[in-house]
């Protein structure tokens, strides 16, 4: 990988250990949210973001295999490359909106 991209990754992950510091804050524009509310958006974020992360792990796994599997074959090579090179980019999405949260809520708060 493109040291580039190992830089911008490691900040995006060290960024999102920030990211839950700031989603303590309970404000939004109209005021504060109940409790029960703010536990059950949280909840939902954090499941989301697993499922997402599950899901790009997953596929790492199967550009994996179908990269060590190509036999030789330029195309199948290159599409696990393309299968790896997506899922570590959805990966770094999920982590970004995760983070974006967070940014979001410290500006309006």
């Amino acid at each position: 990988m493109n040291k580039k991209v190992l830089k911008i990754l490691a900040g995006v992950v060290l960024f999102t250990f920030y990211a839950p510091l700031v989603l303590a804050i309970t404000c939004t524009p109209e005021g504060n949210l109940p409790p029960d509310l703010q536990d059950l958006l949280n909840t939902v974020r954090n499941v989301l973001a697993a499922i997402g992360i599950i899901i790009a792990a997953i596929y790492i796994i199967l550009g994996g295999y179908t990269f060590i599997t190509s036999g030789g074959s330029p195309e199948k090579a290159e599409a696990g490359r393309k299968q790896i090179m997506f899922a570590v980019i959805g990966i770094v999405i999920i982590l970004i909106a995760v983070a974006l949260i967070g940014i979001v809520k410290a500006i309006i708060c």
